[in-house]
């Protein structure tokens, strides 16, 4: 026959069960707006069946429970969701990246305006062309030297921007290398701890571990595999970049060699920066056409070009009345001027004019600025509907934790109620024995 005191054990089983199940919980409840929280769930297993449960029947011995114990607290969650969801992270930080980048080029070229160097381009070569048809007048002169100089300016503002910008994306590389690195350093950390820990690990610590990796993925696309005993292996920028409890440094110089870039923010920054350098290439070649063919044109010097920037020079500087129409000192020689207004239609730089090639130049920042932005916007969709499954997944429901909380609490009364009957049963064996 069973022991009576069996059933005491079994009440207290249940009574320590259902007061750590209402305290994960109270856990769940007081992180519900905690970033990277994952909701956790305990789990029920029977308590293993000994001697002084077994009761003897009719049909033989019968093995009773003897009671209930949590046999582990887990986190809710996907693994393969939230692989989709970091390497969308890195997608949507890619292209977003890209867009903040490509936006600060594309502010520079104020297209089409009245204010813009192509309207400037377009006074310069007109007023050349008036100045052909009126060589002794002074107001096409006067025209001509103002759309010179404005045409200088922007052209050397378009230049010192451009690599203005490349230094303010190499100083924001430096800085994302820098956290890179950090977030390495303290995964290699958290590895060590939960494998010291062993199956004793707070599910708090893998939280963190799974939010370092989420903003490592968003900075380099990386590839993660979680080991046997709880620790990651993570690779990314074409190496191991934690290990054990190692971490690899990243370099600048390591991700720019990449083919095809490394992803994420940094791989975003490293081409931005190749645009801006590539687009300031494009100006300082313009600039270099410019001041090549007006000067051979002019038969003089009329443009000063040091190879970053362009001006006027001293002469043309110095007075509207210096520019000449012409050489030969004939009055109404306008060999010059003609010569100067026919580039205007001539093909100067990779076959076209220096108003198409302008456009070109144009016509990219704003595709490459375009496409980013589209592509950040149907990227980010995808992420957020990433986010939103796995909020379903492991975020926590209020309401479900209210539900599970009167569940413990009726589950965790009766248990107790359970025991007080069981004390009345004793007290009345104990009180017919004497």
């Amino acid at each position: 026959m069973g022991s009576t005191f069996v059933g005491i054990e079994i009440g207290r089983s249940a009574l320590r069960a259902q007061r750590l199940a209402l305290e994960v919980t109270g856990d769940n409840i007081a992180n519900a707006a905690t970033p990277g929280y994952t909701r956790q769930q305990p789990v029920f297993a029977p308590v293993d069946v000994f001697a002084e449960a077994m009761v003897q029947a009719e049909t033989g011995v019968v093995r009773l429970g003897t009671g209930v114990s949590v046999e582990r607290v887990r986190r809710v969650r996907d693994q393969y969701l939230e692989e989709q969801l970091r390497a969308a992270k890195s997608v949507v930080a890619y292209w977003e990246e890209s867009q903040n980048s490509l936006r600060r080029v594309e502010a520079l070229f104020v297209e089409p305006s009245a204010e813009g160097l192509q309207e400037t381009l377009t006074r310069f070569w007109s007023g050349w062309e008036e100045l052909a048809q009126n060589p002794q007048e002074q107001a096409p002169r006067a025209a001509i030297r103002e759309a010179a100089d404005a045409l200088a300016g922007q052209l050397n503002y378009l230049s010192t921007e451009l690599s203005r910008i490349e230094a303010d994306l190499a100083a924001l590389t430096a800085d994302y290398v820098a956290r890179v690195n950090e977030l390495t350093d303290r995964l290699a950390g958290l590895n060590q701890r939960i494998r010291a820990l062993g199956p004793q690990v707070s599910n708090h610590v893998l939280d963190e571990r799974d939010r370092l990796l989420g903003e490592l993925s968003e900075l380099l696309a990386i590839e993660v595999v979680e080991n046997d005993d709880g620790t990651v292996t993570v690779t990314g920028a074409g190496q191991a970049l934690v290990e054990d409890f190692e971490a690899q440094d990243v370099t600048e110089d390591g991700l720019a060699a990449l083919a095809g870039g490394p992803g994420g923010k940094l791989g975003a920054l490293l081409e931005a920066r190749n645009k801006a350098a590539y687009y300031r290439e494009k100006i300082v070649n313009f600039m270099s056409a410019l001041a090549g063919r007006v000067n051979e044109a002019y038969e003089g010097t009329f443009f000063v070009f040091d190879g970053e920037t362009i001006g006027l020079s001293d002469e043309i500087k110095e007075s509207a009345g210096n520019i000449v129409a012409g050489r030969s000192g004939y009055p109404g020689d306008n060999s010059v001027a003609v010569a100067v207004a026919q580039l205007r239609e001539a093909p100067v730089l990779e076959g076209l004019t220096f108003g198409q090639y302008y456009r070109q130049l144009v016509a990219e920042v704003g595709e490459a600025a375009s496409g980013a932005e589209t592509m950040a916007t149907a990227y980010g969709r995808v992420r957020d509907n990433l986010e939103a499954l796995r909020e379903g997944v492991s975020g926590v429901s209020l309401d479900e934790e209210l539900t599970f909380l009167m569940h413990y609490r009726y589950a965790y009364q009766a248990a107790a109620q359970y025991i007080s009957i069981v004390d009345e049963m004793l007290d009345t064996l104990v009180n017919r024995l004497r």
